[in-house]
């Protein structure tokens, strides 16, 4: 009987002790590009909005790579709009359909800002202690 329980207890509390951090939007494809860039030593991410779509991409980091060299954006499904020509479609979940943006070099430091990303509103934002938290 008790043999029964042990892999619901690792499926269920398993995860929480194995992520390195945790970020609860309900949005397995936000989540997922948050960790990842996380990941590819990105030390600070713009985060943004315009009308209905967020807006993601990493703005410092010490090494190049897909993640941090690529804009991610996020509608959420019920949206109508059109998307821009350059948006790729990446990820969809029960929250969002995400796309991403052309993959840019980074020059220096900081990373790129493409056309289709053009009038996005927001900051620069970090994760700390498994918490998204606005730079100042």
């Amino acid at each position: 009987m008790i043999k029964a329980f042990i892999p619901i207890f690792m499926m269920a509390c398993g995860p929480k002790y194995f992520q390195k951090i945790s970020i609860p939007t309900k949005s397995p494809c936000l989540d997922g590009v948050m960790v990842n860039i996380d990941s590819q030593t990105c030390k600070a991410f713009f985060w943004g909005y315009r009308r209905d779509a967020l807006k993601i991409r990493c703005d410092v980091a010490s090494d190049q790579s897909w993640w941090v060299n690529t804009s991610f954006y996020f509608v959420p499904l019920k949206n109508q709009e059109k998307i821009h020509k350059e948006w790729e479609p990446y990820c969809t979940d029960k929250e969002y359909r995400s796309y991403t943006g052309p993959t840019m070099i980074r020059i220096g430091a900081h990373g790129p800002s493409e056309e289709s990303g053009a009038g996005f509103s927001g900051g620069l934002h970090m994760i700390k202690k498994g918490e998204i938290i606005e730079v100042n």
